[in-house]
C-alpha cells in the first residue's frame, strides 16, 4: 500500500534518470536515515525552493537540470519548476522523509527499510504504520492502522 507507493515512485524517478530499479530501499552503514531517500531517488528531496511551492510549504525533488525535472514531473503527474529544476514531491515520500528525520523508521537485520510511522491525518494522537513490500506488519496490527502511543511502546 503506502510502501508500494513509495517504492513505485522511487523506481519511476530512477527510471527517468537511467538508474536501475530497486527491489527495496537500503540503508548503507555510512548513511543516515535522512540520506537514504536521496540515495534511493538519485536526487535531493527537501523543502521546495520555488516561491509558489515554498509558500504552500511543499517539498520537492531537485534535479541538476530542467529536462530531467520535466520528465520526472510528467512521469509522476506532478507540478514542476523550470527555474529551480524541482518537482513537487508525492506526499508518501514527504511523510517517509519526515519520519526518517525523527528516527521513526525501522530497518531489518540486513539494512533494508522495513517500515515507518507517521501521525494520522485525522487524529495526531494515533499513528499510521507504513510497511514496505516484502515485510509484514507486526502481529495484531494492520498497515496504516491507527496506533496509540502506548501500543507503539510495546
Amino acid at each position: 500500500m503506502i510502501g508500494h507507493q513509495v517504492l513505485d515512485c522511487v523506481n519511476s524517478v530512477r527510471a527517468v534518470q537511467g538508474l536501475d530499479t530497486l527491489g527495496a530501499i537500503e540503508l548503507d552503514a555510512s548513511e543516515t536515515f535522512d540520506a537514504m531517500l536521496d540515495t534511493a531517488l538519485g536526487c535531493t528531496l527537501g523543502p521546495a525552493a520555488h516561491p509558489q511551492l515554498e509558500r504552500e510549504h511543499r517539498w520537492a525533488l531537485s534535479f541538476a537540470d530542467p529536462a530531467t525535472a520535466r520528465a520526472v514531473a510528467q512521469t509522476l503527474a506532478a507540478r514542476w519548476s523550470r527555474d529551480h529544476s524541482e518537482v513537487e514531491a508525492p506526499q508518501a515520500l514527504v511523510d517517509l522523509a519526515i519520519a526518517a528525520h525523527y528516527g521513526l523508521v525501522f530497518s531489518d537485520d540486513m539494512g533494508f527499510l522495513k517500515g515507518w510511522i507517521v501521525p494520522s491525518d485525522n487524529d495526531p494522537t494515533l499513528w499510521k504504520l507504513c510497511v514496505m513490500p516484502g515485510f509484514a506488519a507486526p502481529p495484531g496490527h494492520a498497515e496504516s492502522a491507527g496506533l496509540t502511543a502506548a501500543e507503539l511502546s510495546r
